[in-house]
């Protein structure tokens, strides 16, 4: 029994003394983490992978420090109390699993961060989420993206890991604007396409040195329907284009008296006799 008890206030002893110093290495790594943020050079506050890095270490070695405080624990614990390994294995299977999306979340972090599918800055649509905005920052588990409507979205690297990323600013930003619209039969189709040419050069957001199509997309029942074609310099001005384009094209098919296609429907009714 005196053994039992020796071994039990050493076995308490060690452990609250690796608890001790646990939560001190705990502290100081937070406080050298967080004092070189905030100290760092300027040369590396805009690099991401500063940025990134940091945490992730912070990270590792908190990892580091409750893997040897449990182990001490442990190893004393169940040298003095014959603690059974089995209620340790179950602790550390439920432990894995809980840290499972955390883990999940920093590796597809370093993934992006090494495979650079978009940057700080970068306009990006994560469809699976149906959310799309700029990038604002890449940690070590999540994503901050800003919307156009200035909300800030938090997402869970793994999320976007899964998903697919249409990036708006690689490799450059130029966007390419499509419309439609349908002309009507006899029509001469040259006039159409010089005119659409000739209109949407003048427009303020479509860039003048790249090409602009103007190509006969279906024939239609009622109609000839054209597809355009034409570059603007980011998508960031996409439905102001878009609104300015059809807009020009509208009041030039006007004035030149190209018609518009016109839908019509015929109704026959017959009368019979019925039967007998």
């Amino acid at each position: 029994m005196i053994d039992w008890l020796s071994g039990l206030t050493s076995a308490a002893i060690t452990a609250i003394g690796s608890l001790v110093l646990g939560v001190f290495a705990w502290k100081l790594v937070d406080l050298a983490a967080d004092l070189y943020l905030r100290r760092r050079p300027e040369a590396h506050k805009a690099r991401q992978d500063v940025s990134f890095v940091i945490p992730l270490i912070r990270l590792g070695l908190r990892i580091v420090l409750v893997l040897a405080v449990a182990t001490v624990l442990v190893s004393g614990v169940a040298s003095s109390i014959s603690l059974p390994l089995a209620v340790v294995g179950v602790v550390t299977i439920a432990v894995t699993v809980a840290a499972q999306d955390t883990l999940a979340d920093v590796v597809d972090g370093a993934l992006i961060l090494l495979d650079r599918p978009f940057r700080v800055g970068d306009r990006i649509q994560i469809q699976e989420l149906q959310t799309w905005g700029d990038v604002m920052a890449i940690g070590a588990r999540t994503t901050r993206v800003r919307t156009l409507d200035n909300r800030l979205v938090i997402i869970p690297n793994s999320r976007i890991g899964r998903g697919q990323v249409v990036n708006y600013s690689y490799p450059d930003s130029t966007y390419r604007l499509e419309v439609n619209f349908g002309v009507a039969y006899g029509t001469d189709l040259e006039v159409v396409r010089r005119l659409v040419v000739d209109t949407l050069g003048e427009v303020e957001l479509i860039l003048p040195h790249r090409p602009i199509d103007a190509l006969v997309d279906a024939l239609e029942d009622s109609a000839i329907r054209f597809r355009v074609r034409c570059w603007i310099d980011s998508y960031v001005d996409y439905r102001k284009a878009r609104d300015r384009v059809q807009t020009h094209l509208y009041r030039a098919l006007q004035l030149a008296g190209i018609e518009s296609p016109v839908t019509t429907a015929s109704v026959r009714l017959e009368s019979g006799v019925g039967d007998g």
